[in-house]
C-alpha cells in the first residue's frame, strides 16, 4: 500500500489537464450498473471495479494492451497509482477483470450511445474493415494429420509407453495435459474448412494436407495482412457516423474478406445505437449481390464503386485481354434480353443456381449470341476469343441491384459524397493501429478480440462525449484531490 502522503505527492505531479484525469471523469459519468452487478454475488471482496476500468481505459489510451503490462504499471506508473488509490492488484486480477467484460461490453457501449447530444434518426455512416493479427504464431500451423500424430505421441507419453521426449513436448505433466486439450480443441474447428474445401471445384480445391489451423487460436482465419504476411487474422468491422465521428457499430469476424459482412454490421448498429443507417459508404469490396440484397432488406442506400479497386481488374490488365466488357451489351428490362452493339439479340440457353456465402441460392441465367452472328461481325475478335463458339453472358436474377448501383455512382453528387468515406473511417483505423497499437490482439479467441475492440470503442466514443460536454459547458470541474486512500 502507498501512504496518503505519497498519494498527495503523486497528485501534485500530475498536471491539471493530464489525460488520466479526463478518463477518470469519463468513467465516473458512465452507466456502470452492468459492471457493478457482476460483483454483487462475489464470494470475496473485489478490487474497486470502477478504478480498475479507469486503469484499463487509460492503458489502452497509452498503447498498452497486455494485462501483464498493466500489472507492472500498477507498481511503476504514477497515473495508474493515482487511479488505483494505493491499491496494488495482482497480475491474475487484471487478466480476470478483462475477461469479465465479455458479456457486458456491448451493453456499456449501448448505454453510452444513448447519451449522445442531439441524436438523429437518419444517419450516414462510413463502413470498412481492417485485418488485425491474432495472438498466435504463423510458424506453427497444423493440418489434421499432424494434429492426430501429436495427440498420439502425447497419449503414449502420458501412459508411459514412449520413453523419448520430443523437443515440442512440455516438460511437466500439467503442461502435457494442456497441450493435449489444445490439440483436441483444434480438431473440431478444422472439420468445417475441410468440408468446405471438399465441395470446391477441382481447380480451386486444396490438398487435404494444405488445410491448416493454428492450435493456439483455432478460431482465427488465415490470410495476408497489409505487409503481405500469411498469418492468423481477424477482420474488424467499424461503422462511423459521418456527422459527429461516433462509432455506431463494430464487430470482429473470423474472415479475411469484407464481402457479405454488411448485414451483420447493420444488425450491430441496430443493437448498439438503436437505428440502422440510411446511407452506407463503403469500398468496392462490399459491392456484392449479397450485400446489395441486405441493403434492400434494411432500406439502406449503398454508395460504393463496383469492381473498381479489386484484384480482378488488375489481373485483367496484366493478362493483356482487350475484349469488350459486359457493359457494352444493352439490357432491356421489358424484353429481358441482351443486345450487342450491332443490335443482335442474345438468346437464353440455360439457368443455374449459385449458392451465396450465407447459404441463399441465387438463380443465374446464361445468354448466348449465336456463332453465325459472331462470325459475321467485323469486330468479333473484340467480343470473344472464339467467335465460332459465340459470346456467352451470365446475369443473375438480382443484377438489377448492381445496375442501380452503377447508375447511382455515375452521378456527380454521389461521387462527391463518396469522398467523405476515406476521410472518416480511415482515421479510425489510424487511431486504432498507430495511436493505440492495436495491430495484434493480446487475447486469444473471437470473444476476446471482440471485447478488445469494444473497449477501444468505449474509449473512442467516451472521449467524444466528454468533448461535447466540454463545449456545452456541462462538464464538471476537474477534481484535483487524490482518491480516498
Amino acid at each position: 500500500m502507498i501512504s496518503p502522503s505519497s498519494g498527495k505527492k503523486i497528485n501534485q505531479q500530475l498536471s491539471p489537464d493530464h489525460v488520466v484525469r479526463r478518463i477518470s471523469i469519463l468513467v465516473d459519468h458512465l452507466d456502470l450498473d452492468p459492471l457493478i452487478q457482476l460483483y454483487q454475488d462475489s464470494k470475496r471482496s473485489p478490487f474497486d471495479p470502477i478504478a480498475m476500468l479507469k486503469v484499463v481505459l487509460y492503458e489502452i489510451h497509452q498503447r498498452n494492451l497486455s494485462p501483464a503490462r498493466w500489472h507492472r504499471d500498477s507498481r511503476e506508473s504514477l497515473p495508474v497509482l493515482w487511479l488505483l488509490g494505493g491499491l496494488q492488484p495482482g497480475r491474475t486480477t487484471f487478466y480476470e477483470f478483462q475477461q469479465r467484460f465479455d458479456p457486458i461490453i456491448d451493453q456499456l457501449n449501448a448505454n453510452l450511445l444513448k447519451r449522445r447530444s442531439q441524436p438523429k434518426e437518419t444517419r450516414q455512416v462510413a463502413i470498412d474493415g481492417t485485418l488485425i493479427a491474432a495472438n498466435s504464431t504463423r510458424h506453427k500451423l497444423f493440418n489434421k494429420q499432424r494434429l492426430n500424430e501429436r495427440l498420439g505421441l502425447l497419449r503414449q507419453n502420458l501412459e508411459g509407453v514412449m520413453t523419448e521426449t520430443p523437443r515440442w513436448l512440455a516438460p511437466t505433466l500439467r503442461g502435457k495435459m494442456r497441450q493435449r486439450d489444445t490439440y483436441r480443441r483444434a480438431l473440431r474447428p478444422l472439420e468445417e474448412p475441410l468440408k468446405k474445401n471438399a465441395k470446391l471445384p477441382a481447380n480451386r480445391r486444396k490438398p487435404e494436407n494444405k488445410v491448416l489451423i493454428s492450435p493456439a487460436d483455432c478460431e482465427a482465419a488465415f490470410g495476408r495482412d497489409k505487409q503481405k504476411t500469411y498469418r492468423p487474422l481477424y477482420n474488424t468491422q467499424l461503422a462511423r457516423d459521418l456527422d459527429d465521428d461516433w462509432i455506431l457499430g463494430h464487430d470482429v469476424l473470423a474472415t479475411t474478406s469484407d464481402a457479405g459482412t454488411l448485414e451483420g454490421t447493420f444488425d450491430r448498429c441496430g443493437a448498439l445505437s438503436g437505428a440502422v443507417p440510411t446511407d452506407a459508404l463503403t469500398d468496392a469490396g462490399y459491392a456484392t449481390e449479397r450485400d446489395l440484397i441486405a441493403c434492400e432488406r434494411r432500406g439502406v442506400t449503398l454508395i460504393a464503386p463496383y469492381r473498381e479497386n479489386t484484384l480482378a481488374a488488375s489481373s485483367k490488365k496484366k493478362s493483356g485481354k482487350r475484349h469488350f466488357k459486359k457493359d457494352v451489351f444493352e439490357w432491356g428490362n421489358e424484353r429481358k434480353e441482351y443486345r450487342c452493339p450491332n443490335g443482335v439479340a442474345l438468346k437464353r440457353k440455360s439457368q443455374e443456381f449459385r449458392v451465396l456465402s450465407d447459404g441463399d441460392r441465387l438463380r443465374v441465367f446464361r445468354d448466348r449470341c449465336e456463332p453465325e452472328s459472331c462470325l459475321a461481325c467485323p469486330q468479333s475478335s473484340r467480343y470473344t476469343s472464339k467467335p465460332e463458339h459465340g459470346r456467352n453472358l451470365r446475369r443473375s436474377e438480382r443484377e438489377d441491384l448492381v445496375d442501380a448501383l452503377k447508375v447511382r455512382m455515375s452521378k456527380p453528387e454521389s461521387q462527391q459524397h463518396y469522398k467523405k468515406r476515406a476521410a472518416s473511417i480511415e482515421r479510425c483505423f489510424g487511431d486504432m493501429k498507430a495511436n493505440r497499437n492495436l495491430t495484434r490482439f493480446s487475447r486469444r479467441g473471437l470473444r476476446g478480440a471482440k471485447t478488445t475492440v469494444g473497449l477501444w470503442t468505449l474509449l473512442h466514443n467516451g472521449l467524444l462525449w466528454l468533448d461535447e460536454n466540454t463545449k456545452n459547458d456541462i462538464q464538471q470541474k476537474i477534481d484535483l484531490t487524490p482518491p480516498d486512500w
